[in-house]
């Protein structure tokens, strides 16, 4: 995935940032904004190893023996 968010880093920085025509303009992304995607998603696949967290817990009340 990060490889992916790099190749649209590369793509984004080589074009231009807006461009118009007879149909309208169109405006990129800014190139900060997608250094701080890179980032974020290197932290979310970082913190997040794809197993499911569950907890199995015991829950008794207060007079039940």
């Amino acid at each position: 995935m990060s490889n992916e968010i790099d190749e649209i880093i590369d793509d984004v920085a080589s074009g231009p940032k807006s461009v118009s025509g007879d149909e309208g303009s169109v405006n990129q992304h800014s190139i900060p904004d997608l250094i701080e995607l890179a980032k974020f998603k290197a932290q979310q696949s970082a913190t997040s190893n794809g197993v499911p967290k569950i907890s199995i817990c015991r829950i008794t009340t207060p007079g039940s023996v």
